[in-house]
């Protein structure tokens, strides 16, 4: 590892280092790859990096399965895999690190067009997510509308993304236009971060 550095003219001190879990679709995976990521994190303190970030990704590779017009909740066993390392690991925490709200290998761009429109919210413990028929307009405008509507929704100001406002704009039909896949997945992933930040600086977890 210090040769690898040394090429390219870097330290430990002054480097971040990623151990990325991949992807963890269950439990069962957290299971098997908790006491590994243990001994990696072990193995990476003996050298004084910067930070250190365990990270992976839990979003499913489709949302084929998800009943549509129902408001589904899927976990986050990205989150389940860090805090059981936190837990166990003594001394400070690893920094978290997640895939956000795509699969590790998102699904090509012509897929995306073609899915039906879908809304997904990170709030605790999971992402809920609301699934159209159709990929068309009105139905992002539907699922706008519900999303906000539903009990997970946080309408204060304090807790709204700017990707939260986009949403809210659709909900009340004040937004010039739908939206499209590109512009869905930039709101989730700016509710997401945000949520995510939040709770850090707010509780001490992702």
């Amino acid at each position: 590892m210090l040769g690898a550095l040394g090429a390219v003219a870097l330290q430990p001190e002054s480097t971040d280092l990623l151990l990325d879990a991949g992807h963890l679709p269950d439990t069962r995976t957290v299971t098997v790859l908790a006491p590994r990521a243990l001994e990696v994190l072990a193995w990476a303190r003996a050298l004084p990096w910067r930070h250190i970030t365990l990270g992976g990704g839990a979003f499913p590779p489709t949302l084929r399965r998800i009943t549509p017009n129902v408001l589904t909740a899927l976990r986050r066993y990205d989150l389940d895999l860090w805090e059981h390392v936190a837990r166990r690991a003594g001394g400070r925490p690893p920094d978290f690190g997640d895939h956000g709200v795509t699969h590790s290998d998102p699904p090509a761009p012509a897929r995306v067009r073609a899915a039906p429109a879908n809304l997904c919210y990170t709030s605790g413990r999971h992402w809920h997510v609301l699934r159209a028929v159709g990929a068309a307009g009105v139905d992002t405008l539907r699922l706008c509308r519900r999303l906000t509507q539903a009990d997970i929704w946080s309408d204060s100001d304090r807790d709204l993304s700017w990707g939260d406002g986009e949403i809210r704009l659709r909900a009340f039909g004040l937004a010039a236009g739908p939206g499209g896949p590109s512009q869905r997945r930039a709101w989730e992933t700016s509710h997401h971060l945000a949520a995510v930040i939040r709770s850090i600086v707010e509780r001490g977890r992702p």
